[in-house]
């Protein structure tokens, strides 16, 4: 799927960013490199799949997060390296420790908040991108949209929009 997806945003002309985790891009590395050469963003979305950091401590997210950023960053040693700028913690876990992880380690922004049901405090129904108080790094949240026959909130992600509720590619794309 990964060569699809990158081949129809190349085939469009759409610049995109990819969160990825560290262990997908170690196995993925080409393709990642080539992504990065086309002009797209490779953000940090953590370790593993499903891991949860709202249940680590600061020094167990510390340690996580700066291991995954060294791998998602690419391979500085062969001179194909870019900067990571982006984040986003899996399924929306984070707490004010990693609020500090993400801050110490001089990301610029932070999209573990979905428009209008994740958000920091004072920040309810944003949309666009707004400044954390205390820290260095922007909150970027994500796009939300009505979803079904209960306009339930659902925000637009792979995971969310096909695995969870069904979206074909017509109406994701």
């Amino acid at each position: 799927g990964l060569d699809t997806l990158m081949n129809e945003l190349k085939r469009r002309g759409i610049r995109a960013t990819i969160m990825a985790t560290a262990d997908f891009v170690d196995v993925y590395s080409t393709k990642f490199t080539k992504f990065h050469m086309d002009g797209n963003e490779i953000g940090l979305h953590g370790q593993t799949t499903f891991e949860r950091l709202d249940n680590l401590t600061y020094d167990l997210q510390k340690v996580l997060l700066t291991q995954a950023l060294e791998i998602v960053g690419g391979c500085t040693p062969c001179g194909l390296a870019w900067p990571v700028t982006g984040f986003r913690a899996q399924g929306f876990s984070q707490n004010e420790d990693t609020y500090r992880v993400i801050n110490e380690l001089g990301l610029t922004y932070n999209s573990t908040f979905q428009a209008g049901l994740t958000f920091a405090p004072g920040h309810d129904n944003d949309t666009v991108p707004y400044a954390i108080d205390g820290y260095n790094f922007w909150a970027v949240p994500i796009t939300t949209v009505e979803y079904g026959e209960s306009n339930e909130r659902v925000y637009l992600c792979d995971i969310s929009c096909g695995l969870a509720h069904r979206y074909t590619p017509e109406q994701y794309g």
